[in-house]
Formats: structure tokens, sequence, C-alpha cells
């Protein structure tokens, strides 16, 4: 009975990681996207440090597709 609980947990882990790559990678799109349809967008001002490897666009658009994903997922599932 309890033999299950790590592969219960590593599944758990793989899928958060894989959710969070995918979260990453879709706000790095949604920068992109606005960017071709705001051209200024380009020059948001970034109030990161150099070394922090991802700019203040970035950290934007990653938390908006967070919202919006979250919010969405957070319906039920006829709603979706």
């Amino acid at each position: 009975m309890y033999g299950s609980y790590p592969a219960i947990a590593i599944r758990a882990f793989v899928a958060l990681m894989w959710t969070a790559i995918l979260t990453v990678e879709a706000g790095e799109f949604l920068q992109r996207m606005i960017e071709a349809i705001w051209p200024q967008f380009i020059n948001f001002p970034n109030h990161l440090p150099a070394n922090a490897g991802i700019t203040s666009a970035g950290i934007l658009c990653f938390m908006l597709y967070w919202v919006l994903q979250t919010s969405k997922f957070s319906n039920s599932p006829s709603l979706v």
C-alpha cells in the first residue's frame, strides 16, 4: 500500500516541473507576440541587474500568462 507513494511523488514532481517549463516558454512567446503587436514594448525599461537572466518585460509577460492560465484552469472542467 505504501509502496506507491514514491511513484506518486515522482510523478507529481515531474508534472510540476513540466508545467513550470511550459509556463516560462509561453511567457517568452507572449512577450514576442506583444512585441510584434506593439513594437514600443521592446523598449520596456528593465529594472533588474544584467546577471538576473530575465528582464522586467519577461517577468511581466510570465506573470500575465500565469494569471491567464491559472484563471482558466481554476474553473470547473465543464466551463473549460
